[in-house]
């Protein structure tokens, strides 16, 4: 999931491939005649092969936003409001079998800020096996059969030793019921499910666990009248990952986030922030080489709509991040963990002027930007200015003012500010060192124009 803003720092600052280049054998001749008959052949163009398929275990990896995609999601739910988004979180690279039958979670989920606050979100749990899967699936219709808590209120009948064993039991089984349990809904498909606890239809699909969400008003979950309202709607949506899922040759990378256009109304030019903070980027901040799994929040649809806000810079900005986390790591090691935002000057702010205000907002949260100065931190020992290659100014941030905890580097380029945190976490969470980060953010602002447009 997306990790929270931190608090005010007023309150705490604390909360404040490598692909080996193939060689071949040197050719003797070649003997193949030109149309001039020299004897020599010009070279032909070398073809780019094949990036190889993403696999979770032995199973193809499928992009959840891929399955239900923008436009499906605009013509069966609701069209967006101002502040419309995605949210999107996956891998990137090839993710070996849990040798515990665990899943690689994965998610799309689509906020669309209409009139009725609609949110549309769909997980799909891959797990390393169908049966994995299928195991997961039965659990829910069981739990909403409601057996097990029948079987114990039956036993609870009789004067027993356990007796009050099995009524702490019965109340715990019982919320695992209410929470987890599972009821076939044939209006929907004959083998989908609906686990009203959640507020979702859940379906098995091979090794996928399949789950869809909409809610309204809050988040709260469907009632029965928005059921019974939505029927032919959720019938529809299945029907379409369906046939998605049945082609053995559906892209697997991610959706771009929302914007109308790369430079929307004189806004500073759009990146595809997880094609920044890419596997190299991350090999220089983490000092090796590590598997993770990808979340992208997209930038808001119609960022023009802020200008009804008030006039500080940060407040009409918008931005769009990638967090990069370490999948399957050991009890009791250390996993690597990577925050990119990139915040976009809107019309008539310099990134100058944007800095301060991004970082702030950033890293103490939304309403710290009218409070707490870049000064005040300075002045304290929190903040200090330093040299990044590629960009016009930039600030590194700690949480302590000795410099050895939580580290944050913001970046002016140009009209578009980068923020990086890289940490490696466990029991605490601690920051890599300064030369680290700086080596990262530098090849981040090395990675944005290629990653824009």
């Amino acid at each position: 999931m997306l990790r929270t803003a931190l608090a005010p720092l007023a309150t705490t600052l604390l909360l404040l491939p490598l692909v080996a280049a193939c060689s071949s054998d040197e050719p003797t001749a070649d003997r193949t005649p030109t149309p001039s008959g020299n004897g020599s052949a010009e070279p032909g163009p070398t073809a780019t092969p094949e990036p190889a398929p993403l696999t979770v275990g032995s199973f193809r990896y499928v992009s959840p936003c891929r399955l239900l995609g923008p436009d499906d999601v605009l013509e069966l739910y609701a069209k967006p409001g101002p502040y419309a988004d995605i949210a999107q979180e996956g891998i990137d690279s090839p993710e070996p079998a849990d040798p515990l039958g665990n899943p690689v979670e994965t998610q799309c989920w689509y906020r669309l800020s209409d009139k009725a606050n609609t949110s549309v979100h769909l997980y799909a749990d891959q797990y390393p096996s169908e049966q994995a899967a299928r195991k997961e699936f039965r659990r829910t219709l069981r739990l909403g059969r409601g057996t097990l808590s029948k079987q114990i209120e039956r036993d609870l009948r009789h004067d027993s030793p356990l007796a009050d064993v099995l009524r702490a039991l019965l109340e715990v089984q019982r919320e695992n019921e209410a929470k987890g349990g599972g009821v076939l809904t044939p209006a929907i498909g004959e083998d989908i499910s609906y686990v009203a606890g959640r507020g979702w239809f859940q379906a098995l699909r091979g090794n996928l666990v399949i789950r869809l969400e909409r809610s309204q008003y809050d988040s709260s979950p469907f009632d029965a009248t928005s059921i019974r309202g939505t029927v032919k709607q959720s019938r529809e949506a299945f029907r379409r990952i369906d046939e998605r899922l049945a082609d053995p040759d559906l892209d697997q990378t991610r959706i771009d986030p929302w914007w109308p256009t790369t430079n929307a109304d004189g806004w500073a030019p759009f990146a595809r922030v997880c094609d920044v903070l890419d596997d190299e980027v991350m090999a220089f901040g983490t000092g090796r080489t590590t598997p993770d799994a990808l979340s992208e929040e997209g930038v808001l649809l119609r960022p023009q709509a802020r200008y009804r806000r008030n006039s500080r810079p940060g407040s009409r900005a918008v931005s769009n991040r990638c967090e990069r986390r370490q999948a399957g790591v050991a009890d009791g090691e250390t996993a690597m963990y990577a925050d990119l935002q990139i915040w976009y000057a809107p019309p008539g702010y310099s990134g100058r002027e944007l800095l301060d205000g991004a970082f702030v907002r950033a890293i103490s949260g939304v309403d710290a930007e009218a409070k707490v100065s870049v000064d005040q931190w300075r002045s304290q020992g929190y903040l200090s200015d330093i040299d990044v290659a590629g960009a016009d100014r930039a600030y590194t941030l700690t949480s302590e003012p000795d410099g050895k905890s939580d580290r944050w580097i913001a970046a002016q380029v140009g009209e578009r500010v980068l923020i990086l945190d890289i940490s490696e976490y466990g029991d605490q969470s601690v920051s890599v060192p300064l030369g680290q980060l700086l080596a990262a953010m530098e090849a981040a602002i090395a990675r944005l124009e290629d990653a824009t447009g």
